[in-house]
Order: C-alpha cells, then structure tokens, then sequence
C-alpha cells in the first residue's frame, strides 16, 4: 500500500511488526509439527521394535487374542491394530484370521452400512471362511410400532450389503442376521437360500409382519439358528418353526409378550412340527402368552437343551397349566442332557421331583424361582429335591435318579432344611460318590428363607473341605459368615478360601 508524505508512518510500522510476528508464529508452528512427527516416528519405530523382535507367530498369536476378546464389542478392531504402525499394518493385512469375522452395523442417519469396506474385509480374509454379523435395529430411531414406509426406505442401503454377500456365499461360515422382517424382502430373490457351504445362517427378527401365512411364502432364507423377540402371537412363532423345520438346528423365542389388540390370531395348526435337527429350545414367554396345546405339535427327537423361562408384569390368570410342560419334557427322556426352569409362579416340590425322575440322562439342572413379584406367596422350597439327591447320592450302584448330574443350580428358593442341604453335600462331597456331581449352587431368595442361621450340626457339616473336587457354592454370603459367627465356630482358613468367606 502507498505512503502519502503527509501521513503518519505509524500505521506502516504496525503492520510490519504484525508481519513480523506471523512469521514468527508460522515459524514456531512448523518447529511444533516437526517435535511432534519426531515424536510419532519414536513411537512407531518402539511398535516396530516391538513386532520385529519376535517370531512372526507369536507376533500374530497376540493380535489374533487381542481381536477375538474384543471383537464382540468392538468389531472395528483390526482396523484399529492396523492404524497404530507401519509394522503392526503390515503384520495385520497379512494375518488373514483377524479379518474372519465382520459385524455389519446401521450407521447414523442417513441410514447405512458401511458397503465399500464389506468387499475390502472379505478380500483380506483370503480363502478364510468367514462370520459374518448384519445387524440393523430401526426400533432405537423409530420406536417400538415401526412405520413401515418409512422402514423399508431406510433398508434399501441393506440391498447393496446383502448382494456382496450372496456374491462371496462360498467365503461365509457363519451368517447371522439381525433385523426387522421388512428387511428379507430385500434378499436377492431366490439366491439366498444356495449358502451350500454355510455351516449355520442365524435369523434374529427383531419385528414380525402382520400377516405371518404372507411372510411365510415369501421367506428366502433357510436359517440353522433362529431368534424371535418381541411383539408376537405364539402361535406364529410355531408356524414360522414349521417353515424352518428342515435345518434349525438352534431356537430362542425371546421375551414374547401376549398381543391384546387387533384381530384375534387365527387357530394354531395341531399338526406335528417334525423339528428333526432341534438340538437348542430356549423359550422366554409370558405366562398369558402360551396356551396349554403350544408344545403339543412339537417332535424334537435331537433336543438336548431346553431353557423355559415364564414370567408375567403382575397377578395374572394364566392360561398354562404345568402338567403340558411336564408332558413335553417327558418326551425327552432319551435325548434331554441340560434343562433350565424359570418360573414365578408355585411350583410344588413333588412337580420338581416327577420331572427330573424320568431324565436319566440330564447333566445340567437349573431351578430359578422369581421373587419379584409380590403378588405371588414365596411358596415353593427345594426341600424335597435336596432330599431326594442325597438320599441317592450314596448307592453302591448308579443311581436310578438323574444317575448322570454334573451341574446342579438352584436359585431364588427357600431352604426351610439346612440339614438336607448338608446331607446332598456330605454324599457328593466323597471320592466314592455315586453321582458325578462337579458343581452345586444353593441360592436362597429374597425374603424365603425363615431360618437365617444355619444350625450347628448342619453347617459343622458344610465346613468341610470335599474329597474330590466338587465345587459348592451357597449364594449368600451372610448366611455362612453369620450362621460361624452365631455359633462362634473357629474355621480353618482353608474351608473360608472354598467359600469365598
């Protein structure tokens, strides 16, 4: 800018320092970015050092932990290990089994999935089959009632993802996919049910059509493991089972509430569902939910694992009585190895008994009594099962009462007899016993258990270290430590290790 004779330099000399001092900064910030790339490349060269000085195999070994105890929450991992340095990149693009799973998950709006790294992941894998996660649930946007316009809309970013799995099926191990049911109308039409080399294609709905019979015909994939949560008539459920039948392998019926509005859901077929390759049932209903015929078409000669779990959100007139649960377990007698009952409703002991007498073969027994609900008297006791088990417990021969039982768990219960307990502990706790008894949980609920103090003669028995390696565990800390205190026994410090005291 031209000066004028007649004006002040002052303005000039300003502007210079301010010239000056912008180079300064500009100076000072280009020193600053040099400490910190100096900085940087210390620490890439520590990670190098770190990476080159060891086997190859080991240095793969660790990634490879590192990725499969952090993938579950973090599916982003490997790409994290192969952003810490040049060594780590290249170590990770080379180790193909860090790419072997990949969780697909919806990104913010505007809804979509993250298509153009799906075919870079799989390339990376190499010739690994992979598992592979779509997850996608439009209910946390949305709400609970999903507007379905509105939902199939959004979805159409899941078509691209989908074709570029159907396009490297023979890559895929395992497919999981978890979404809402407008979703599969986007599965390529009659490609992907051809995943011949899949091991297992798990289907977790997260919302279920109006019209099930429609839903039914137009279904595309055949899965292996299958997860229904949510909104449902039970008896569609059954009727997507009977779709499925051939291959499932793997069944979770979720938290499925009973539906009070609309039309009332046509009549369940009584027609057997031949479940023929059902080795997993795991069903967690409301009590208002399930009507007495809904395990009568079942035909599950392969379950081993049943897991029932029946809850209701207060005083309710059920329409299920037990005996159609004890009738279905009792059909599995020659296959059933693990069994899981939750109820909150009262269950007497003599039900518990008959059920567990005709399954020779169980291995795992779970009882969970719920107590939350105040409505319900804090009735049912675990007396009799104690009872039953150590008066067994003792035979010379195996005994005729599960002869095989590894696992016992019995939780949320009252113990009205600690000497029954202490007498199943004493005949499992020998080298000689007759039952191959590993682990035995005594769980006292809430509020059930009248005699908080353990009677001497009993807990004198408990506190004995067992003979063989049987772990015993009374959930309920205070009972033991309270019970020693009352009766001021002195405890070696051995016994007070086993029981966490």
């Amino acid at each position: 800018m031209p000066c004028h004779p007649s004006d002040d330099c002052s303005g000039c000399k300003d502007i210079e320092i301010l010239d000056l001092e912008v180079l300064e900064a500009t100076q000072a910030l280009e020193r600053v970015a040099q400490r910190r790339r100096a900085i940087v490349y210390a620490q890439n060269q520590k990670h190098d050092r770190f990476i080159q000085g060891m086997p190859v195999e080991i240095a793969t070994l660790i990634l490879g932990l590192d990725v499969e105890q952090s993938i579950a929450t973090n599916p982003s991992r490997p790409l994290q290990l192969a952003a810490v340095c040049k060594g780590w990149r290249e170590l990770a693009l080379a180790t193909s089994s860090l790419w072997s799973s990949m969780a697909c998950r919806r990104q913010g709006w505007p809804w979509r999935f993250p298509v153009d790294l799906v075919e870079l992941w799989i390339e990376r894998a190499g010739r690994r089959r992979m598992n592979i996660t779509v997850s996608w649930d439009p209910r946390k946007l949305v709400g609970p009632f999903l507007n379905i316009p509105l939902t199939r809309t959004a979805g159409e970013g899941l078509g691209p993802l989908l074709n570029i799995i159907e396009n490297h099926r023979d890559a895929v191990k395992h497919l999981v996919l978890k979404v809402p049911h407008v979703s599969l109308e986007l599965l390529p039409s009659g490609h992907f049910q051809s995943f011949q080399k899949t091991t297992q294609i798990g289907l977790q709905l997260l919302t279920f059509p109006p019209h099930m019979q429609e839903f039914n015909k137009s279904l595309r994939i055949s899965p292996t493991k299958l997860v229904v949560e949510g909104m449902v008539v039970l008896s569609e459920c059954g009727e997507l089972l009977r779709r499925c039948c051939s291959v499932i392998t793997y069944c979770h019926l979720r938290r499925i509430v009973n539906l009070s509005f609309g039309p009332p859901p046509p009549t369940a077929s009584l027609d057997t569902i031949h479940l023929l390759n059902l080795q997993h049932l795991h069903l967690t209903l409301m009590k208002s939910a399930v009507t007495p015929n809904f395990f009568q078409p079942f035909d599950t000669p392969r379950l081993r694992n049943l897991h029932i779990h029946l809850f209701s959100s207060g005083p309710t007139n059920s329409t299920l009585s037990f005996p159609p649960i004890t009738s279905f377990i009792a059909r599995l007698s020659a296959t059933l190895q693990e069994l899981s009952l939750q109820f909150d409703s009262v269950i007497t002991e003599a039900q518990i008994v008959g059920i567990l007498s005709g399954l020779p073969l169980l291995v795992k027994f779970y009882l969970h009594i719920d107590d939350d609900n105040q409505d319900i008297p804090p009735t049912p006791t675990s007396s009799a099962l104690m009872m039953k088990l150590a008066e067994t417990g003792t035979n010379v021969n195996a005994p005729e009462f599960l002869p095989r039982l590894q696992d016992l768990r019995v939780r949320q219960v009252s113990v009205p007899s600690w000497s029954s307990v202490a007498d199943m502990f004493t005949a499992h706790s020998k080298l000689d016993s007759a039952r191959p008894l590993k682990t035995m949980e005594i769980s006292p609920g809430r509020g059930l258990t009248d005699i908080w103090f353990i009677d001497k003669d009993s807990l004198l028995r408990l506190l004995v270290l067992p003979a063989n390696n049987l772990k015993f565990t009374i959930d309920h800390p205070c009972v033991l430590r309270s019970s020693i205190l009352h009766h001021g026994l002195d405890t070696s410090l051995e016994v007070l290790t086993y029981y966490n005291i």
